[in-house]
């Protein structure tokens, strides 16, 4: 037996449903999400697109790193021994060879290898560049290069190299169909000139066979956003512990005109000879700062102040000056990175 419940006498039955006050607080509640939602999509967003940006730019740094250490690697001077005379000038460049009196035995090479500050090695501007920052080094190297393809089975071919940052547009390296505004940018620059345009042979002082092809636009950017080379020249750890026994101060000229002395009288220790090991070190910042900084052609005075004083006359203040320069970036909200190395030029054969 069934037994159907009805509701009480005089009492209406009314559907279930919900008050308005709870439709509102469930609107409320659903907005509520979404907004978080989209806040946390929108942050993740952002967090890509920077750590994106970063990643390339410092990818390409990184690379360019990797090819400038290479062949730096492989810088040469072919070094070799000869008679100088009691003037200390070899017989070779003597305006008097049949009257040459030889008078001491050392070292020397027709090709060079120049590394310093690169305001005083760079004095003539290449085309888009307007500033330059910290050091610059140029050397010889076989790279094979040529402008001639009858000469591309010919990897020895020796070409003159070279790095340094510059501050300048991308115009040149745009095609020029394109009419996009230039980007002015701090660049690591490399000159790569052909072995038919060496002139290292011509002169034995000087470094026209490295600013010439400059004036010349021989160069070009190969990694974005570099503020900062230093090269330092040194010996081992082992041989030189404080690393200012060949160059205090960054500087080195294997042409040096410096006087002999000792007994037998000796050349000056940078004198046709290479360096055995070269400290390179690179400070890249990321994109994104590199375009919040940006003042079209004049170089950001965040960087210009960040670099003010710093890599120029005393290596033993390289650990410090790479820290102030960390804090200065820092405390501009840039985001930075530090790459650095030992490259031993394999070519050296250093004798003190």
């Amino acid at each position: 037996m069934r037994f159907k419940w009805q509701p009480a006498e005089g009492k209406t039955l009314h559907p279930a449903g919900f008050t308005l006050l709870e439709i509102l607080a469930a609107v409320t509640l659903l907005a509520m999400i979404l907004v978080m939602t989209g806040s946390i999509i929108s942050s993740s967003s952002r967090a890509w697109r920077q750590a994106n940006a970063k990643i390339e730019t410092f990818q390409d740094a990184r690379a360019a790193f990797d090819v400038m250490t290479g062949r730096l690697s492989r810088a040469t001077l072919n070094t070799y021994w000869d008679y100088y005379d009691s003037a200390r000038k070899p017989f070779r460049l003597s305006s008097s060879p049949a009257t040459f009196v030889p008078d001491q035995y050392g070292r020397y090479s027709d090709l060079h290898f120049l590394c310093g500050p690169a305001s005083s090695l760079i004095t003539g501007m290449p085309p888009g560049i307007s500033a330059v920052a910290t050091q610059a080094v140029f050397f010889i190297a076989p790279t094979g290069l040529s402008s001639n393809a009858d000469y591309s089975a010919l990897p020895g071919l020796l070409s003159a190299c070279g790095y340094f940052v510059g501050f300048g547009h991308d115009d040149a390296s745009k095609p020029g169909f394109l009419s996009t505004p230039s980007r002015y940018r701090w660049r690591l620059m490399e000159l790569s000139a052909p072995a038919e345009k060496l002139s290292v042979f011509t002169t034995s002082s000087g470094d026209s066979w490295a600013t010439t092809p400059l004036s010349q636009g021989q160069v070009r950017a190969v990694a974005e956003n570099v503020i900062a080379l230093v090269v330092w020249p040194k010996l081992s750890a082992q041989d030189d512990p404080t690393g200012t026994q060949i160059s205090s101060d960054y500087a080195y000229d294997s042409r040096t005109s410096g006087s002999w002395s000792g007994t037998p009288p000796r050349q000056p220790a940078q004198a046709h000879q290479l360096p055995p090991n070269l400290q390179l070190t690179l400070v890249v910042i990321d994109e994104i700062s590199a375009r919040r900084i940006e003042k079209g052609s004049a170089p950001p005075t965040e960087i210009t102040t960040a670099l003010s004083g710093l890599f120029t006359n005393n290596v033993t203040q390289y650990a410090d000056d790479l820290k102030k320069l960390q804090d200065r970036l820092a405390a501009s909200n840039i985001g930075y990175r530090v790459f650095s190395t030992t490259v031993s030029l394999r070519e050296s054969k250093w004798s003190p």
